[in-house]
């Protein structure tokens, strides 16, 4: 009973195997990538900017196994295709002239976002379908997910700007001494003849009085 019993636990560890090592399927999706001409024309009329070629963007756990499918079907021209980590752009998988590609492999040393961009050496667009899969190194990570959600963070950064405008002035007479009925001599009559050649009169002003001489 004992060999029967071995027997049927390696048959066991071997089904278990084979079943955490099945790929599981990312994605598979038609893509045209722009031929030389299109690309050629955008930056025509886009001088400043870098033009966007087709990409993937998906998700990957530390010790997966990704598995890349291309198949083109334009016969004509070849493609190209560059795998990089996405934010160091760590290039982990580069084909600069293929037409299929057929079970490529790539370790995931850490889970990371990878991203998948493809270009055409052919002068006119190409449609193509390219397929993703992977095969996770554990039961733990089968259930992986691998799409990649964009979250928008606002920048708490600002500037205040300081807005001048010209504020008209408007003036109003305001009465500073209520009327006075008085005779003023010249000089040499209120000396010989008497009487005043001068007059005070206290003005506020900010709050202290200030003497016109008239």
């Amino acid at each position: 009973m004992k060999p029967i019993a071995l027997l049927a636990g390696m048959l066991s560890c071997i089904t278990s195997f084979s079943q955490s090592n099945e790929p599981i399927a990312v994605t598979t999706q038609s893509i045209t990538i722009p031929g030389g001409l299109a690309v050629a024309n955008w930056k025509n009329d886009h001088p400043k900017e870098n033009f966007k070629y087709p990409k993937l963007v998906y998700g990957f756990a530390a010790g997966d196994e990704i598995i890349i499918d291309f198949t083109t079907d334009n016969k004509k021209g070849t493609q190209i295709i560059e795998v990089m980590e996405y934010g160091s752009n760590s290039i982990v998988y580069s084909n600069n002239q293929f037409q299929t590609l057929d079970g490529v492999r790539i370790k995931v040393t850490k889970s990371n976002v990878y991203k998948f961009e493809f270009a055409t050496n052919h002068m006119f667009d190409r449609q193509c379908k390219v397929s993703l899969k992977r095969i996770p190194a554990a039961d733990s990570t089968k259930n992986f997910n691998c799409n990649v959600a964009w979250k928008t963070i606002s920048d708490t950064t600002f500037t205040i700007v300081e807005e001048k405008r010209k504020v008209s002035s408007k003036y109003e007479p305001v009465t500073l001494q209520a009327p006075i009925d008085m005779f003023v001599n010249s000089g040499s009559n209120a000396t010989l003849l008497g009487g005043k050649s001068r007059i005070d009169i206290p003005i506020m002003l900010s709050g202290k009085y200030h003497f016109l001489v008239l």
